[in-house]
This record gives C-alpha cells, sequence and structure tokens, in this order.
C-alpha cells in the first residue's frame, strides 16, 4: 500500500511541474505540445522453438518541447504500439498465436537548431 502512495505522490509531482511548464506565462510562450503519429516496425527473434514474430503496427503519441534558448530546446516524447506476437514453430511451420504486445516508448533529449548554417 506504501508503494501506491509513493507512485500516486510521484504522478502528481511530475504532473504538477509538467503543467507548470506549461502555463506559466513567461513559459508558455516558449513550450509546444505536440501529437504524434507513425509506422512501428518491429522485427523477428529466433528462439529455440522458431521464430517469433512481431507484427508491424500504426504508432501515436504525445510530445513537449520546451525552448530553453533561442536554438536550444529540451523535449519529452512519448509514442504508444499496440502489437501482436506470433510463434511460428521450426521446423513445421506453423504459426501459433502468443499475446499481444503494447510498447510504451519513452524519450527525453535536447534539439539544437542551427542557426544561419552552423551549429556551436
Amino acid at each position: 500500500m506504501k508503494l501506491l502512495q509513493q507512485f500516486k505522490m510521484l504522478k502528481l509531482a511530475i504532473t504538477t511541474i509538467l503543467f507548470s511548464l506549461i502555463f506559466i506565462s513567461d513559459i508558455s510562450a516558449q513550450a509546444e505540445l505536440f501529437g504524434y503519429g507513425g509506422w512501428m516496425t518491429f522485427s523477428s527473434m529466433s528462439v529455440q522453438q522458431g521464430s517469433l514474430q512481431f507484427k508491424d503496427v500504426p504508432d501515436y503519441g504525445l510530445g513537449v518541447d520546451v525552448a530553453v534558448r533561442r536554438d536550444i530546446s529540451i523535449e519529452l516524447l512519448w509514442v504508444n504500439a499496440e502489437s501482436h506476437v506470433n510463434l511460428k514453430q521450426y521446423p513445421s511451420g506453423i504459426v501459433q498465436d502468443l499475446f499481444d504486445l503494447n510498447v510504451h516508448y519513452f524519450q527525453l533529449g535536447a534539439v539544437h537548431l542551427a542557426m544561419n548554417g552552423y551549429c556551436l
């Protein structure tokens, strides 16, 4: 129960910080909230019984971009893809459905814009 309360407090703290970054008047002019959509390609993986095959699927997500300088911004991105996993058995080639796979991808990074054709 204590772990659940700690998780809720952490979630509340992160939410508060994000809303503070977005809605403070000086920062809000420099923050950008954007949506993302694309296509996630997966591969297959050899295992003892055969080959695990992951279905390629569309993905979607959200991101926030906060400018810290004129040419540098910090970006937090979340992407979700809902795939399915099959096992193609060796040597028979029989395909067996295994389970659905929900992938959550988080990335925190920085973007540096080239001004006047050069980066410093």
